[in-house]
């Protein structure tokens, strides 16, 4: 390997490492960080072991950097390992001066950057990429503290990258804590500083050029064990883009923020799916090698990723300029994979994006709504052979000359009969709101002109004709927690929509009293209710039954 890749490896210290370096950064392209609990504990038990003087020294790995102008480099594989070593330096830190130990903060500083003199900022010594690199600073710059990461850790808002990069400083703050006497102890707290930086080594696999570097990382990991597709394919694609690397990057950094990271291997099996058919994560990878061997090959595969990106990283997003060319009923249908949350149809969506007709795509998104309500929302059928039939159904959509007859054919080899989907629809129970909702929308619509209405008003809720607590007057058998009460609280038939205040107008009352809110309903489904005398097991199992008959021409392929 040295004759063929210009890199040189050899065995070093952490101290040995940061000294080296001036600036250590993590490109924008590379993964953010990972590291959840099982990683932290590992790492800690390891560290415990070079503390305690168990172990001489800790091996943490190899850590593969391209060399860059003057003593900058680029990590190209080991960021999640640095970062942590880079977080358990700030927890030390902070912790001795918690304790006013002035002189071994100072210490640990200097391995975590320089300040300027003017702005009294730390130049870190360690970048992080794009997502990750604002928290790293907030905690590099004494910015936060363990309470308002402990806040941020639990706001699922956040980035679940960042939510980690929080909890592992907390992780890390309270385990010293715990071990040196919240940080009183300072024969502990020299030994937790010198195996950090003295006791743990590294790998350190220096390359001169991108190319050797990245081919480098693949031969590291060609079991592809602990990589996901994406890790492996960028780097892949990275290798083989020779002069073009740069080009290639700046595609790659693109294709990363349309999809985010958390999704991108889900992404790129799915756009190859849409294409070309069925495949596994770990032959995917394979494959690509063999079909991308030259720099062109490379940048002509990155621009139709990049293409597919765009629409693919928008389906949950209707507002988006995307969509802009797509009728009310494309949006409905779209609408509605959001309210199912099933993202296996979503190689599908991006062939029927391709079609030249918006009326061909049109009957091929709202075929495969109806699909998914007879199997998947309604049916509850297995999902083992869904990715085969959208993968089909993707590639089949994008022949020339495109067939909706082989469309049509395809999805009927999995499509429940109308007799089975009534059998399943007259059973139904829901308990998901939006689900609830678009279920009973779709109905109202067929009936009225009331959807669009229905669609766009936040205020409509979900009324249970025979409440979750009913009052006295519902009798003992229907009071909440009887097995009846149970039985029917969730059926479809047992459910309606309103307004919210219609709704609280209602509330637990009797059905005698909610029949009088139910008639002044502008919706169908709702104002018909006051046509019946009572509410019990009969009645709901009729209105349900009434629904199913409906939902049959409604759900149709």
């Amino acid at each position: 390997m040295s004759k063929t890749l210009h890199t040189k490896a050899e065995s070093i210290t952490i101290h040995e490492l940061i000294t080296t370096y001036n600036i250590a950064s993590v490109p924008i392209y590379q993964r953010s960080y990972a590291w959840d609990s099982d990683e932290l504990d590992e790492f800690w038990s390891d560290l415990q072991g070079v503390v305690t003087k168990v172990e001489s020294t800790y091996f943490i790995g190899s850590i593969v950097l391209i060399a860059k102008a003057g003593t900058s480099v680029e990590i190209v594989d080991g960021q999640q390992r640095l970062t942590t070593l880079s977080l358990a330096l700030c927890a030390l830190r902070d912790g001795c001066k918690s304790v006013l130990d002035t002189e071994r903060a100072a210490i640990l500083s200097e391995y975590l950057g320089k300040k300027d003199f003017l702005s009294l900022k730390v130049e870190a010594k360690l970048s992080l990429n794009e997502e990750n690199n604002g928290l790293y600073r907030e905690i590099l710059d004494e910015e936060t503290n363990v309470a308002e990461l402990e806040l941020f850790v639990k706001d699922r808002k956040k980035p679940i990258s960042n939510r980690r990069l929080a909890f592992a400083y907390i992780y890390l703050y309270k385990q010293f804590a715990d071990f040196t006497s919240t940080f009183a102890d300072k024969s502990k707290l020299t030994d937790c500083l010198f195996a950090l930086v003295n006791r743990i080594e590294v790998v350190r696999i220096l390359s001169q050029d991108d190319v050797s570097a990245y081919t480098l990382f693949e031969t590291l990991n060609d079991r592809g064990v602990d990589l996901a597709l994406a890790d492996l394919l960028k780097n892949y694609l990275f290798m083989k883009s020779s002069s073009r690397i740069a080009e290639a990057k700046a595609s790659w950094s693109e294709i990363s923020t349309l999809i985010g990271r958390e999704t991108l291997t889900q992404f790129i099996r799915h756009q190859w799916m849409s294409r070309n058919g069925l495949i596994r994560e770990r032959d995917l990878y394979k494959k690509l090698k063999a079909r991308i061997g030259t720099s062109a090959q490379v940048i002509e595969y990155l621009e139709e990723l990049k293409a597919d990106a765009q629409v693919y990283g928008e389906i949950g997003n209707l507002s988006s300029p995307v969509w802009n060319s797509y009728t009310k009923s494309e949006r409905d249908s779209l609408k509605a994979v959001q309210v199912f949350g099933i993202r296996q149809c979503f190689p599908l969506i991006l062939a029927a994006h391709s079609l030249k007709k918006p009326a061909d795509r049109e009957m091929v998104l709202r075929w495969m709504v109806s699909f998914l309500v007879r199997y998947s929302i309604i049916g509850e059928r297995g999902t083992g052979n869904l990715e085969t039939l959208y993968a089909r159904t993707s590639v089949e959509v994008r022949s020339t000359p495109y067939k909706s007859s082989e469309v049509k054919r395809l999805f009927h080899e999995l499509y429940p009969s109308d007799d089975e989907f009534k059998v399943n629809f007259t059973e139904k129970t829901l308990q998901k709101t939006d689900l609830i909702k678009y279920i009973l929308a779709s109905i109202e619509d067929k009936r009225s002109t009331g959807l669009e209405k229905i669609v766009n008003s936040e205020g409509l809720t979900v009324e249970h004709i025979l409440p979750r607590t009913p009052v006295a007057g519902w009798g003992a058998k229907y009071a909440k927690g009887s097995k009846l009460h149970s039985a029917l609280l969730w059926r479809l038939g047992n459910l309606t929509l309103l307004t919210s205040p219609m709704n609280e107008a209602v509330a637990n009352d009797v059905f005698a009293n909610k029949k009088k809110e139910y008639i002044k309903s502008e919706l169908a489904i709702t104002s018909e209710l006051s046509k019946s005398v009572a509410w019990h097991e009969v009645t709901i199992d009729a209105r349900q039954a009434v629904f199913a008959s409906e939902a049959i021409s409604i759900w149709c392929i």
